[in-house]
Formats: structure tokens, sequence, C-alpha cells
């Protein structure tokens, strides 16, 4: 990046650029806007990337599954679920909740089952910031 900006006075691509390249060491980056800086601090303050859950993470809302068949999953992963914990058995090849299940409530921490079920059975995400999404 040093070398785009210009190192030196004699080979910058607009003025007073090369005194950027002092200050870029590691992982940086160098955002150029015209919006002022209270702008892009509010911007940047309320920013939030998705990421799955994960265990250890706190959980922003309730999740719970209804008894009855759940459609969305192959009979294949009938096995999985149940290791999870989910109480669940195939009925004519489709994967049956036996019970009402809780899987998080809001504010738990999350457990490594929960997270699993969350991402890889219900396919939830979470915001780096707070927690379940």
């Amino acid at each position: 990046m040093i070398v785009a900006l210009g190192k030196r006075e004699t080979d910058e691509y607009k003025d007073n650029l090369h005194k950027i390249g002092k200050h870029l060491r590691g992982e940086v980056g160098v955002l150029f806007t015209n919006k002022t800086k209270d702008e892009v601090q509010e911007y940047f303050n309320h920013f939030k990337e998705m990421d799955y859950a994960r265990a250890g993470n706190p959980a922003q809302m309730d999740v719970a599954l209804d008894e009855g068949p759940l459609e969305q999953f192959p009979h294949s992963m009938e096995p999985h679920l149940r290791q999870l914990g989910l109480p669940t058995a195939l009925k004519k090849g489709v994967v049956t909740l036996l019970k009402d299940d809780q899987v998080c409530k809001e504010g738990d921490v999350l457990t490594p089952e929960q997270a699993r079920i969350l991402v890889s059975s219900l396919n939830f995400s979470f915001d780096g910031n707070d927690g379940l999404m």
C-alpha cells in the first residue's frame, strides 16, 4: 500500500500522501471518504458483522422448537440431532421432534451443543458484538 501511495515526495500519487506511509504498520487499512469524522465513527459504532453462533456467547433471544416433523432436515441428520440432545426420531422417513424443546433462552451462555444445533441445524447467525441474532 505504501508503494501505491508513494514512498517519497517524488513518487507520490497526490501531494503529501507519502507521509501516510510512516503510519502503515501491521494489518491496517486506509479509508478515504467525504463524510465527517463523526459520521464515520457513528457508522462503525453501530456496525455489526454477522457470524455463526458460538459456544460461550450469550443468546440474544429465546429459541424453541415445537413438537412435530422437522421437514427442513434430511433423515440422515436425525442421529446427529439426537446426539446433540434433541428428542428426535424418524417417523416414516421424516425427522420428528418428540416433544417441545427449548434450545436456548435469552441471556444464557451458549453451550457447544446449543451452538451446534443453532448453526448446523437451524442456520442461526450471531452478530459479533451482542450475541445470537
